[in-house]
This record gives structure tokens, sequence and C-alpha cells, in this order.
């Protein structure tokens, strides 16, 4: 295992804090026996998913270039916030299935 000096401001930029170890390039086995760890968190455990990916279900929002933002609105008040016309047509299919409607009550 290799690994760099990186300063804590360099990490925090990166939403990283107290970082112990910095490892770089690591092989795909190194990095996936690391992320696997049965001694790990549950929301810091990766998990194998369907296609052969790591993937960390961390719990958190993190906003990216899709989604900016997570807010928990009414279901009448949903539709005025979803921007792709597919997203409204998938939400005015939804919204008419009756375990939705029966939730929302």
């Amino acid at each position: 295992m290799s690994s760099r000096a990186v300063t804590p401001q360099t990490l925090a930029r990166y939403g990283i804090h107290q970082a112990a170890d910095v490892v770089y390039n690591p092989s795909y086995e190194l990095l996936f026996a690391e992320e696997t760890r049965a001694d790990l968190p549950p929301l810091e455990r990766g998990t194998l998913t369907q296609l052969g990916a790591v993937n960390v279900a961390t719990g958190e929002f993190t906003p990216n270039d899709e989604v900016d933002e997570l807010v928990w609105l009414p279901l009448e008040r949903v539709r005025e916030h979803l921007t792709w016309d597919r997203d409204q047509e998938l939400f005015d299919l939804v919204v008419t299935m009756p375990e939705v409607r029966a939730q929302a009550s």
C-alpha cells in the first residue's frame, strides 16, 4: 500500500474528513477488499451490485449535476417541481396507483 502526503484542506474540499491514509491507484482486488470489509459500519461498507460495481450507500444526499437539492413535498406539490417531461409523465402514472393514493392520505 503506497501513500503520499495530502493536506487535510485538500481532502476537505471533497468532503473527506479525518482520513487516516490515502492510497493512490489501488488494484481492483485491494479496493474491493477495503470497501467490503465486514468490520466497516453498515453505511460505509460497500456491496456488490448486479453489474459488478461496488456501491456504498452512505444514507446521505450528495448534490450533483442531475439533482441539486433533496426536499420532501406533499404529493400534490411534487409535479410542479419536475422539470423533465418524462418525469412528469411517470409521476402522472404512479400517482393514479391506489396504493400511492392510500399512503398519501
